[in-house]
This record gives structure tokens, sequence and C-alpha cells, in this order.
């Protein structure tokens, strides 16, 4: 009993000394990183490189509060996201509900089209995008952040994928009128709020890197004038 006991606690013991070192291994380019933002830039990109600096530069952090205008980069990025989220949450569970629990002609012709979207990667739509947006003449602009994204193919087939996962009837209530469905909405939020979590998620990590794909683009149109 001891004996199985004794292998019990070291199987736990090589357990968690292999976790500790997949987080060390993790932590390490963020030490790194901290490390090197206190560095002079000659530390920084000396070979071989110096891990800690001979004398930490505090004053970094403020020379890039005072240079870079991240106050209003993030105020940026609040109201995408949010614009992005409710748009989305709106827009795709309206497509999903329809695809979903609605007959209409083409239903599944129309939903495999949406779903050929998703096989192409997102960075195929980067140029045409910001050329719309050039030709709407707004370039440096919020809305420029949040248009391209207000609708997801990928959050519409998620939430496709919720509603065909309740009963046929739910939603559908004996004392309205012809048995007229519930608005969706609060189906949605009323029997799973989960889906609006996952989809929320996803969401608010698309425009910071869909607003970092059109500054590329931006820039490459600069170096080529």
């Amino acid at each position: 009993m001891n004996n199985k006991v004794k292998k019990k606690n070291t199987g736990h013991i090589i357990v968690y000394i292999v976790l500790l070192s997949g987080v060390l291994i993790t932590l390490l380019p963020f030490l790194w990183m901290l490390l090197t933002s206190l560095k002079t830039q000659s530390e920084s990109i000396r070979v071989p490189p110096v891990i800690f600096p001979a004398k930490p530069v505090f004053s970094n952090y403020l020379d890039v509060f005072r240079d870079v205008p991240f106050g209003r980069m993030y105020i940026n990025t609040v109201i995408s996201s949010i614009v992005t989220v409710a748009a989305q949450l709106l827009l795709c569970s309206m497509a999903a509900y329809a695809f979903a629990k609605l007959k209409f002609p083409g239903r599944e012709v129309i939903f495999v089209t949406l779903l050929a979207v998703l096989m192409v990667p997102s960075s195929f739509f980067i140029l045409p995008q910001y050329l719309i947006v050039q030709k709407l003449k707004l370039l440096n602009t919020i809305p420029a952040l949040f248009l391209p994204n207000l609708f997801s193919a990928f959050g519409t087939f998620l939430l496709r994928q919720f509603f065909m996962s309740l009963p046929s009837e739910t939603g559908f209530r004996s004392d309205r009128p012809g048995g007229l469905p519930e608005p969706f909405l609060f189906i949605l939020c009323q029997q799973r709020s989960d889906r609006i979590i996952d989809v929320f998620v996803i969401v608010v990590q698309i425009p910071p890197l869909r607003r970092g794909q059109l500054v590329g683009v931006q820039q490459i149109q600069v170096d080529g004038d």
C-alpha cells in the first residue's frame, strides 16, 4: 500500500515538474522583454546579448508614452471592439437563426457559400478592404477599424450550430398570436449565454489583428510612394 502511495506521489511530482518547466519556458520571452525594456539601446542590440542591464533605465517607459499616443490607441481599440462585438452579435445571430430555424429557397446553398469564406485566408481580404476604406475616404478614422468586421462567417456558423442544437419547439409559445417565435436574441440569452461569450472572445481579438495588418498595408503604400 505504501509503495503504491509513493509511486502515485512520485508520478504527481513528475507531472508538476513538467508543468512548471512549461510555465518557465512560456514566461522566458516575457522576462526577456521586460529586461530588454530596461536596457540602453546599445545593450539591447549587443552581441553576445546582455541578459541583465548594467543600470536599469526606467525612463524608457516615459519616453515611449511621450512619443507614442497609447491613450488614444486604447480608446480607439475599446470603441472599435465594442461596436464590432455588438454588430456581430446582432447580425450573426440573426443570420444564424435564419439558417438554423427558418426554411427558405436556397438556404443550404447560401450557407455553403458562406462557409466557403472560411476557407479563404483572412489576409486575402486585407488589400480589398483597405482599398474600399480608401475609396470611402475613411483612412485614419475609427470607422475604418470596425466597418470591415461588422459581420463574421465564423460567428454565424458558431451560433447556427447552437440554434440547431435546440429543440424545434424552442422559442415558440402558444400564447403568442399564431404561435409566432420568440425574438431570437431572447432565445439566445435565455438558453446559452456562453455562446455569446465565445463569439465575444473571438471577435475582440480580430480588430487589433486587422488594424495591424492595415497599418502594414499603409506602410507599404507610403514606402512605395
